[in-house]
């Protein structure tokens, strides 16, 4: 099976709750550019990624504009707002796509240093697969909890079971599209993630998981800048 067009989605939109601070933690300086746009650059340079569209928090229009109008990005074809969640936000950007028959790369702009070769061995895996996501297994015993002031152990998992997933996340655009509508119509609001909502909607699709590269941190806390420096310097050898 082979498609048309690839393209990337990328998540700027979010508030940084959990990472405190007055600036969205997308929007944070590493080495003078900021982290989403470090992640917008390995799509850009994939020769497998034709188009890029990128959501943006609305207190950060400006940049978006101002990015657009540079030119810097010659596959980036226009942005939009983000929503309440990140759910919301990537229906938003699936609806800047009028195409149906390609595939959509929906990445973190939180997640600086995806490798090309991730970004490649993904699209290479939707030319006969649906629903493809980056992941990497738990290094550590995972244990399910009831949620209360201090969290009570319900279950330990098998951890050869468990995998941290990363992003991007490649769907057929039909499929994520259709996805995103069911859960739309239905009130459901409680995607973390795109491949969630497959499982949810689609009982008989497959979601296949990839090895990702350990390079591909989420930028989450304080602590993850610091080590997101330590990894340019390394990078860059």
């Amino acid at each position: 099976m082979s498609f048309l067009k690839v393209y990337a989605l990328i998540l700027a939109g979010g508030e940084g709750i959990r990472f405190g601070g007055d600036v969205p933690k997308q929007f944070l300086d590493l080495n003078g550019r900021m982290v989403f746009e470090w992640a917008i650059d390995s799509f850009e340079v994939s020769d497998k990624v034709d188009e890029i569209f990128l959501i943006i928090n609305s207190k950060y229009k400006h940049l978006a504009e101002e990015i657009l109008k540079s030119g810097r990005y010659r596959k980036l074809r226009g942005f939009s707002i983000g929503g309440e969640t990140r759910q919301d936000s990537v229906r938003i950007g699936l609806g800047l796509i009028e195409d149906d028959e390609g595939v959509v790369l929906i990445h973190d702009g939180v997640r600086p240093f995806v490798p090309l070769e991730d970004i490649n061995r993904l699209v290479e895996e939707l030319k006969d697969k649906k629903a493809v996501v980056l992941a990497s297994p738990a290094k550590e015993t995972m244990a399910i909890a009831f949620s209360s002031l201090i969290p009570v152990v319900e279950s330990i998992p098998q951890r050869d079971k468990i995998f941290a997933l990363q992003t991007p996340q490649g769907f057929r655009l039909s499929l994520i599209k259709e996805a995103h509508v069911k859960a739309w119509n239905e009130g459901f609001k409680g995607a973390s993630d795109d491949c969630s909502l497959i499982l949810r909607y689609f009982k008989d699709e497959k979601v296949y998981l990839i090895s990702g590269s350990p390079y591909n941190i989420k930028i989450t806390y304080p602590l993850d800048v610091e080590i997101a420096r330590v990894l340019i310097s390394k990078l860059r050898k």
